[in-house]
């Protein structure tokens, strides 16, 4: 079964250029185009045979089923859409004939060639989504239910069916038969999945037919963006992911691993729901990975959750992310997790007052709120809270006013990038010494490149972090001569995060034995716990989010380098956010 979150649809007359489609495929209500869907909508695309309709006996309600000449991913696909998509995309009109693209504007275009009735294919108590159908041989997936309809008993077809079948493939194993009498009555109707039909015989017996050969591979998309600002973080995640594989080996389970990799290009959800999309539609990958950023990875979420994907988010630390898919898991960090943890330590380490300066986008009014929760929450006070451009070099004023507010100590949060070198500077044109008021913060503030450019400015820093290659133990040890060995750098939290993100995942295949469905790989990853280059670490069975230590460093010079030596820590920490979720 596989999903797309939005069918976009335009004029029915064919569109001359791809320019044109595009364009009407925006504008809502434009020119013959159908008002997009509430985000909440889902749709289903459905891989089925040229009888398949017919043998199910799902009405034609206008234009014609599909055929043998329809197996061709030619643009136009042709496909054949329920009466419920005729209705939201194409309301008073006749749909059949119009044209469309799967999942956004870049998606792969359709011409719709039929209008089938509804059916209830996810349950009897569920009522109809948009749904589309296509061809199989465009779509292979597995596993395949065969649709076989008789007038004779189920018992007595089903040795004439396994040896029809065997005929074409001998190697093909067959299980679950049962009847779509036994499926109404347990209110399971038949799983969204590829299906191909014999015809000839009447509806009596369902048969599952797993694909030997495509169940071979377990087919990993990551999605990162290597292209643009953010293409450095993507390379050490992509790296992780390497230097695990190198590690390890590409077969675990007696199943061979093999990555697909699509560029996002940075913050861009619509691109990484489309780039997710044509990963299942396509590629047929079994799981989602990677995902550097908060809004792509809110935005592939759906995607998993609509395609039951398993979906392992090594990097993206907005708490909510993973509440968006319930086959999605989370192998880095939160923000909150993080600064509600500093905010606790702060007060506890006796300090009283603080003035909090952060990044004016998500993320650090999410560590903001964080701090100040757990600073409030222990006693302390927040004696004054600002927020900078997300591109601001020059802090002068802003350190000038916390200074001003005489606080024991200044939380600052920052994205990383050029900006702690610019913080440094600044605090020391503004006399503050981070050894005297204390200069707290997460720990992208004392990145090993950026304690470089910050020089001896950095010293005293104060920062709380779930990972750095200065970690003291020997996994970590053995992880840092690894990853320089190979890719001539330090590891950092991307890296690790990818690294433990591709360990979960090898580790959850061997326990499902090689089975690679959403279902069985999150039930397996769910209290799922390990030793990590980071310390111990595992999976929240509730809440699918890691379990970690937090540490609490300070910047310290190390045989004449500037590094982050931690000195406090808080074992076993959940993400906060989503614990207060449960009470």
């Amino acid at each position: 079964m596989t999903s797309s979150d939005s069918i976009r649809s335009n004029a029915h007359e064919p569109a001359t250029s791809t320019e044109k489609l595009e364009h009407d495929a925006l504008l809502a209500g434009a020119a013959g185009a159908a008002a997009l869907p509430p985000a909440a909508q889902r749709n289903a695309l459905l891989a089925v045979s040229p009888d398949y309709l017919r043998t199910m006996r799902i009405p034609l309600r206008g234009g014609r089923f599909l055929t043998v000449a329809d197996a061709t991913a030619e643009d136009p696909m042709f496909v054949v859409i329920n009466e419920t998509a005729a209705r939201t995309y194409w309301p008073n009109q006749n749909a059949v004939g119009a044209y469309g693209r799967l999942g956004g504007p870049t998606g792969a275009r359709f011409q719709i060639v039929g209008v089938a009735g509804d059916v209830r294919n996810d349950s009897l108590a569920k009522q109809p989504v948009p749904e589309v159908y296509l061809s199989s041989a465009i779509l292979p997936i597995n596993p395949i239910w065969f649709v076989v309809r008789s007038p004779l008993p189920p018992g007595t077809l089903i040795p004439d069916v396994r040896r029809a079948i065997q005929q074409v493939e001998p190697t093909q194993p067959i299980h679950g038969v049962t009847t779509m009498r036994e499926i109404a009555q347990q209110s399971l109707a038949m799983e969204r999945v590829a299906s191909l039909t014999m015809t000839g015989f009447a509806l009596a017996a369902l048969l599952m037919v797993s694909s030997a050969s495509a169940q071979e591979t377990v087919k990993i998309g990551v999605i990162l963006p290597y292209s643009g600002q953010f293409a450095d973080p993507a390379i050490q995640m992509d790296n992780g992911i390497k230097l695990y594989m190198m590690q390890h080996g590409d077969k675990v389970a007696g199943k061979k691993i093999e990555i697909i990799r699509k560029d996002s290009g940075g913050i861009a959800p619509d691109v990484a729901r489309r780039l997710a999309s044509e990963l299942i539609v396509r590629d047929n990958v079994d799981i989602l990975a990677g995902f550097a950023l908060t809004p792509n990875a809110l935005a592939v979420g759906d995607v998993s959750a609509q395609a039951k994907r398993f979906m392992v988010n090594m990097n993206a630390a907005t708490s909510i992310i993973t509440t968006k898919s319930p086959y999605m898991v989370r192998t880095s960090f939160t923000v909150p997790q993080l600064n509600e943890t500093l905010g606790h330590w702060a007060y506890k380490s006796g300090l009283r007052k603080v003035f909090t300066l952060v990044s004016d986008f998500a993320p650090g009014h999410d560590g903001e709120a964080a701090f100040h929760k757990g600073f409030k929450d222990a006693g302390g006070e927040i004696v004054g809270a600002v927020r900078f451009p997300v591109a601001n070099l020059d802090f002068s004023v802003f350190l000038q006013r916390a200074k001003d507010a005489n606080p024991d100590a200044l939380y600052i949060w920052t994205p990383g990038g050029p900006q702690p070198a610019a913080i440094g500077k600044a605090l020391a044109e503004r006399g503050i010494d981070p050894r005297k008021t204390k200069v707290l913060g997460q720990g992208e503030l004392t990145y090993e490149d950026a304690l470089k450019s910050m020089g001896d400015a950095g010293l005293g820093i104060i920062t709380t972090f779930h990972y750095d290659y200065s970690h003291d133990s020997a996994k970590n040890a053995a992880f840092v001569k690894a990853y320089k060995a190979a890719f001539g750098r330090n590891p950092d939290m991307f890296s690790a995060g990818a690294y433990d993100g591709m360990h979960l995942i090898y580790e959850t295949l061997k326990k499902t034995a090689g089975k690679a469905d959403g279902e069985s790989l999150i039930a397996a990853a769910k209290g799922m716990a390990w030793e990590s280059p980071r310390g111990p670490m595992s999976i929240d069975p509730e809440t699918r989010d890691v379990i970690q230590t937090v540490y609490i460093r300070r910047v310290e010079k190390v045989d004449g380098a500037l590094i982050n030596v931690e000195f406090d820590k808080v074992e076993n920490v959940k993400d906060p956010v989503k614990a207060r979720m449960k009470n």
